[in-house]
């Protein structure tokens, strides 16, 4: 009898030992926070325009960033753009981000705004890079700028605030050139064409009202609202997620 209970203790030793050995040990490493990628945001926009960043994820490590800025109109500074501390910060910030992996970085004295804004771009484009989304929202919160295509006119510009996903105010305006220099401006309101006013309030209340690009257009402005529908559309995909 004893021989047996032996024997019996022995199996369910041997048992035990073999399940014990067959188990996978825990992983240490932490798990991925980002998606490898590249991934591009902007940041808020104000009339003297916004910023942009796209950034290569590996491993969840930084490997590439590329910034760039956008004037009140809707185009891009070029190297011609005479503001050497925004030409520094631009070839220095990239340097920082890839360093601290991240946004926790130190502005470019001198370029404060463009160093302020391509922080926050970042962070949004880090945010789309993520594994699991913070929330599903279908819009990042804030303000963000569209233009249509530029025409023998000009072209139109919209600044379009958003909160929890929903249109809360559209500023437009349009633009036209100058007769001497051919320049381009923004129309004011001494502008002498009464419809174009009036097209201005009311497609502004029309985009919040649809919350969206895809309304109607103003009789009598029609140039003008066509391009303000394209504008707001492009504002709208800035601001997506």
């Amino acid at each position: 009898m004893k021989k047996v209970l032996m024997l019996l203790l022995i199996g369910l030793l041997a048992i035990g030992l073999v399940a014990c050995g067959t188990d996978e040990p825990a992983s240490s490493e932490p798990a991925n926070l980002y998606s490898d990628g590249t991934y591009s945001a902007v940041s808020d926009a104000s009339d003297k325009g916004y910023s942009a960043v796209t950034v290569t994820i590996a491993n969840d490590e930084i490997t590439e960033i590329e910034l760039f800025e956008y004037n009140g109109f809707g185009d891009e500074k070029t190297e011609a753009y005479p503001y050497e501390e925004y030409h520094q910060a631009k070839e220095e910030m990239p340097a920082r981000f890839i360093e601290a992996n991240g946004t926790d970085v130190e502005v470019f004295t001198g370029a404060t705004g463009s160093s302020n804004n391509w922080i926050q771009a970042l962070e949004r484009a880090l945010e789309n890079a993520k594994l699991e989304a913070d929330n599903d929202s279908t819009y990042f919160n804030g303000t963000f700028l569209g233009a249509s295509d530029l025409g023998e006119k000009g072209r139109g510009v919209a600044w379009v605030t958003i909160e929890d996903d929903a249109i809360k105010s559209v500023e437009l305006k349009a633009t036209t050139f100058e007769k001497d220099t051919n320049k381009e401006v923004f129309k004011g309101e001494d502008y002498p064409f009464e419809p174009f006013h009036e097209a201005v309030t009311e497609m502004s209340a029309r985009f919040i009202e649809a919350n969206g690009s895809e309304v109607e257009i103003y009789t009598g402005a029609t140039g003008s609202s066509v391009q303000w529908q394209q504008a707001v559309e492009r504002a709208l995909e800035k601001a997506t997620k």
